[in-house]
């Protein structure tokens, strides 16, 4: 334990059982079924199911998805050690639900990140099984549904989707997951620098396609001999690609926590209330009137 790492995999298929073996959830997913057949896309989206993503899917009346969010979590603070789960939530049900319902598909547990590779594998293989037969039964009352699991989002702040992904770091050339912008280097201060994608007018957005046509390419180069690290970005093949109506670009949500809350917005509120600002025309600590 002190020196490895190691990785425990859960019968997501039994899981998925119990879970709507209970009469309750069983209930509510067969509602949100129906629901979802009926609501017009034009309606008001209040939830994953009722988006224009989810309905390309081209879902069976039966089907059900997942979301699948994974990061590492310190254990110890005298330690290295982590562990990263993959979590899995039902989509089909309510959010309140939802959240109180996760499934835990994997545990890796080490003093580094997970071989993605090793990790994600057995996962994969087992939610190809259960997207490729209805191998998941339940009971609505007398009658008995048989359905198919797709797994079509993934959840992962920056660095843990470029793993995910088989990509470059968000912090390099090319690292944007949703675009093929080049990017350049920003020179904050001495020693310390920001990768910037300036040009944001002439870009060309990744898809399912060129992303797999890119993957193809920089295999061609390797093997030629080719000694370069990636092909716009592409680093190795993501197990996440044998998932069915799984897009392996608008398959992975946007890291709104570090992009946004931790990061551009931090920074702005930083720049408008922090009094070391306090002679700069944004500051603004001098200009509310604060009431007592």
């Amino acid at each position: 334990m002190k020196s490895g790492c190691y990785f425990l995999q859960f019968d997501i298929k039994f899981q998925f059982q119990s879970l709507l073996n209970n009469e309750a959830i069983a209930t509510e997913v067969y509602s949100r079924l129906i629901s979802r057949s009926f609501r017009n896309i034009s309606e008001t989206m209040d939830d994953i199911i009722f988006g224009s993503a989810y309905r390309e899917l081209n879902l069976g009346p039966n089907d059900l998805t997942c979301t699948f969010p994974t990061d590492g979590i310190p254990v110890f603070k005298s330690s290295k050690f982590s562990i990263w789960p993959i979590l899995l939530s039902l989509n089909e049900l309510k959010h309140k639900t939802r959240v109180r319902n996760v499934l835990i598909a994997s545990l890796w547990f080490g003093k580094s990140k997970p071989y993605f590779d090793s990790f994600l594998t057995p996962f994969v293989e087992k939610c190809v099984e259960l997207s490729k037969s209805s191998l998941v039964n339940w009971n609505i009352g007398d009658k008995q549904v048989s359905s198919k699991i797709f797994f079509p989002l993934c959840i992962a702040d920056s660095p843990a989707r470029c793993q995910c992904q088989g990509t470059a770091q968000f912090n390099g050339a090319f690292g944007c997951s949703w675009c093929l912008s080049t990017g350049e280097s920003f020179k904050i201060r001495e020693n310390a620098h920001k990768w910037v994608y300036p040009d944001v007018k002439n870009i060309t957005p990744r898809s399912h396609e060129n992303f797999v046509d890119d993957l193809k390419q920089f295999s061609v180069l390797l093997g030629n001999g080719s000694k370069v690290k990636h092909h716009r970005g592409i680093k190795s093949t993501s197990q996440i690609l044998l998932l069915p109506k799984f897009n392996i670009v608008s398959g992975f949500g946007f890291d709104v926590m570090h992009a946004a809350f931790l990061g551009v917005s931090r920074t702005f509120l930083n720049y408008w209330i922090d009094s070391k600002y306090h002679d700069r025309k944004f500051y603004v600590g001098t200009k509310i009137p604060l009431n007592k």
